[in-house]
């Protein structure tokens, strides 16, 4: 897995595996990579390399994570290859805009140009997401960095590996992130969810009598939070 942003668009990929991973008593050098798809929305990539018996890291469940937590991020900042950098999980959920429908982890562990597509791997050696992007005045790491949650790269590689592309159901609603502004403006009764602001004629979401105006407070018992997690 890596993003989409670091092979959209190349003509050919190759992966080059650390020096310390040896295959038949022979270090490994580069690998040709063959694209078996994107997700632009989501910024993942598979890639593919027709090796077998490769060591590799277990995923692991970006939904147990805490705020504090001790994490890792790996990558080749700068052209450094193989380096880590050792930070703490700022946030579980972060949304750039309220609207998005991306949720990422945050961290500040040091991530700068380079660490796109490496792994931020939790203290037990699990990856819990893929490094993406950061927030920066100055272009280099001020302890802003996101990754995109296990959960999410899971579920999209799965799909990926299976079709070549990401499906992707809808109910037939728009939402919006219910804000303080909103609470205050509609006087409403809750302060967390979503609210419906259009629903799509003869959808699956109109069918079930979903009006405009709804909140949507749980989605299968659990907190819907984010339009990702509604629409």
């Amino acid at each position: 897995m890596t993003n989409a942003h670091v092979v959209r668009g190349s003509r050919k990929i190759q992966v080059k595996l650390a020096p310390s991973v040896i295959f038949d008593q022979e270090p490994m050098g580069l690998l040709d990579g063959r694209l078996i798809g994107i997700d632009p929305e989501a910024d993942l990539a598979v890639i593919k390399i027709e090796r077998k018996g490769l060591p590799f890291l277990q995923l692991g469940n970006s939904s147990t994570l805490h705020q504090g937590q001790f994490v890792l991020a790996f990558g080749n900042p700068l052209g450094l290859e193989s380096s880590v950098s050792m930070g703490i999980v700022s946030s579980t959920a972060r949304q750039i805009r309220p609207d998005d429908v991306m949720v990422y982890l945050q961290t500040d562990a040091p991530i700068n140009p380079g660490n796109s597509g490496g792994p931020l791997v939790d203290t037990e050696g699990r990856v819990i997401g893929i490094n993406t992007f950061i927030l920066s005045q100055s272009g280099g790491s001020e302890g802003l960095g996101f990754a995109i949650p296990s959960e999410i790269v899971a579920e999209i590689y799965a799909q990926i590996r299976k079709d070549g592309h990401v499906h992707r159901g809808q109910i037939g609603i728009t939402v919006e992130t219910i804000t303080p502004v909103l609470v205050r403006g509609l006087q409403l009764s809750v302060n967390a969810g979503v609210i419906v602001s259009d629903v799509q004629s003869d959808s699956p979401a109109d069918q079930a009598g979903v009006k405009t105006g709804d909140v949507i407070a749980t989605i299968d018992g659990q907190p819907s939070l984010t339009p990702a997690a509604s629409n």
